[in-house]
Formats: C-alpha cells, sequence, structure tokens
C-alpha cells in the first residue's frame, strides 16, 4: 500500500470514514466521506481532505482479485 501524503491547513479536528471502492490493480474508484464512524465531526472541508487523500491511495495490485472491493478508510484528523 502506498499511503497518502496528509496536509490539511486547518485546525478543525475529527474522525472522517470513507468508505471506498478499490479495482483488482490496487486504484481508488470511488470514495464517499461520511461513513458510519465520522460521528466526531460533520465539517464539509474534512470530507472533502478525507476524500481527495482517499482518493490518491494505491493498494497493492492483485490480478486475481474481483473486479472490485469495498472497505472503508479512516482518517483521524
Amino acid at each position: 500500500v502506498k499511503p497518502c501524503k496528509v496536509v490539511i491547513g486547518t485546525q478543525d479536528r475529527g474522525t472522517v470514514v470513507v468508505d471506498v471502492t478499490i479495482d483488482k490493480y490496487g486504484n481508488v474508484i470511488k470514495a464517499e466521506p461520511g461513513a458510519p464512524g465520522s460521528s466526531t465531526t460533520n465539517d464539509s472541508y474534512l470530507f472533502t481532505k478525507a476524500q481527495k487523500f482517499a482518493q490518491e491511495i494505491k493498494f497493492d495490485n492483485v490480478p486475481t482479485a474481483p473486479l472490485e472491493t469495498k472497505g472503508t478508510v479512516t482518517f483521524t484528523f
């Protein structure tokens, strides 16, 4: 997994859970912030940053995996 570089540019704090869909090549093809567990904040700026960061993550390439895999990524700001 290649982590994303996280720079948020705000003093706001909270936890944002992002639903992600990943293709078998390790690319995030869909990221939707606000999944259950994001109850510590409803800040739209943090949601936007979490979505952007989730889209930058590169997971392992697994050619034998299903075409799409769903999961979550949690960001604590």
